[in-house]
């Protein structure tokens, strides 16, 4: 592989390791710790602010924060109703291409509705879990915020490094854009604000 797409190579698992991070300290994880784990090993990063066990530690006290809500309970249960549905739905879409194949269309029928609404359950509840996580996670917003720090000054370490693996392809004047869904980092520049469709800030290095 050439120099240049090693470089580009590593621009994308920086960016995925900042908005990985970055989740975390919104609240809303979007990646799992061993992928965490797994892009910053891999990036070999010099003098990091802190070590991967020490972020771990945060990242997961993170994740535990809704153990601790009188919520939590009823947020597992809607989680098992949606995987039950999901797993059902795709059970009865085979079904429904078997009755499909043996063209026997009254089957079909009540296969597809069976499909559809469990479908759309299962969506709906999701919404539903995640509007849950979101009310637990703005009410412990002081802890977030207390386990989020070394994760923010991470982040900042690794848009430096990021700035200059882009001047290594000459891309560091048109720049980059990230998904990010907390702003308070330096040297970016928000260019999209959330909106409907999406629930992030689209940012660029400065």
């Amino acid at each position: 592989m050439s120099t240049y797409r090693l470089i580009e190579k590593r621009i994308k698992m920086i960016i995925e390791l900042i908005e990985g991070l970055d989740s975390f300290r919104a609240g809303t994880p979007r990646k799992s710790l061993s992928k965490l784990e797994e892009l910053y090993n891999s990036l070999k990063l010099k003098k990091p602010p802190y070590k991967w066990k020490v972020l771990a530690r945060d990242l997961k006290d993170i994740i535990d924060i809704p153990k601790h809500h009188p919520s939590y309970r009823k947020l597992v249960n809607i989680h098992q109703i949606a995987s039950l549905l999901s797993y059902a739905s795709i059970g009865a879409l085979i079904l429904g291409f078997y009755f499909a194949f043996r063209e026997e269309v009254l089957p079909f029928f009540y296969t597809f509705v069976a499909v559809f609404t469990m479908t759309n359950l299962s969506f709906i509840l999701r919404i539903y879990e995640a509007r849950i996580l979101s009310r637990i996670f703005e009410e412990k917003s002081d802890v977030l915020e207390e386990k989020g720090e070394k994760l923010r000054e991470t982040i900042n370490y690794l848009l430096i490094v990021l700035k200059r693996e882009l001047r290594k392809i000459r891309r560091h004047e048109e720049g980059i854009e990230l998904n990010l869904q907390r702003t308070d980092y330096n040297n970016i520049q928000v260019i999209k604000e959330p909106s409907f469709f999406r629930s992030t800030y689209i940012v660029k290095i400065q």
